[in-house]
């Protein structure tokens, strides 16, 4: 699953694309959201990114709706 980070929480991709729509609608959207380097993300989202967010020792899931993010889990 792809994932968007926003200030500091994994979001899934179905609340990272709404939290960027809200957020565009509020005229709070950078003026290039494809250029990540312009923003930070306490302000809009970054995303999307592959594999639930890359490796983790636990498997993590979205801080909106709790949907599980399928990440890769290191076994110990």
């Amino acid at each position: 699953m792809n994932v968007y980070i926003y200030q500091a929480a994994l979001l899934c991709e179905d609340c990272g694309v709404m939290t960027c729509l809200a957020l565009t609608r509020a005229g709070k959207a950078p003026e290039h959201p494809e250029d990540e380097s312009t923003y930070d993300s306490n302000d809009f989202p970054k995303g999307s990114y592959p594999d639930g967010g890359g490796e983790s020792d636990i498997a993590e899931h979205c801080d909106h709706c709790g949907e599980a993010l399928d990440n890769p889990v290191i076994e110990a």
